[in-house]
């Protein structure tokens, strides 16, 4: 099992470089998400400065999620995770939902500026930390 996309530092962005190298970093941020059935229903596209955030149809599960309900969730993790590691970089992003349409497969296409402030927040820090359980839940 290849868990290096787990194996990354804080200290790799660095504020000096271009920002197609920082996207990058944020993108590896964003592939941690978690996913329905581990699908990583997800794929990215950097154009002029931005990074468009793409549903993978051909990683639905038709029988277990029939209207992709599960897939769109998961996407929707990548896009936050997205969007809490920039802002911990200090950038704040411009979020367009669904910017060419409900029937695109563009589910957000980011933009980020800088901030003056970083946002440093416990939920970053949770991103590269992978736990699961399998155990029953009890309510």
């Amino acid at each position: 099992m290849d868990l290096t996309a787990w194996d990354i530092k804080e200290s790799e962005f660095k504020e000096d470089a271009p920002l197609y190298e920082k996207l990058k970093i944020l993108l590896r941020y964003a592939i941690l998400a978690p996913s329905g059935h581990n699908t990583q229903p997800w794929r990215f596209a950097v154009d002029d400065g931005q990074i468009k955030v793409l549903a993978d149809l051909s990683r639905a599960l038709p029988a277990a999620d029939p209207d992709n309900r599960e897939l769109y969730i998961s996407v929707g993790c990548a896009v936050e995770n997205l969007i809490t590691a920039g802002r911990h970089f200090g950038y704040i992003p411009d979020v367009k939902y669904f910017p060419d349409g409900f029937e695109s497969e563009c589910v957000a296409a980011i933009g980020f500026s800088r901030s003056e402030v970083a946002g440093k927040n416990n939920l970053f820090y949770s991103i590269t930390k992978k736990w699961r359980s399998y155990r029953l839940l009890s309510l």
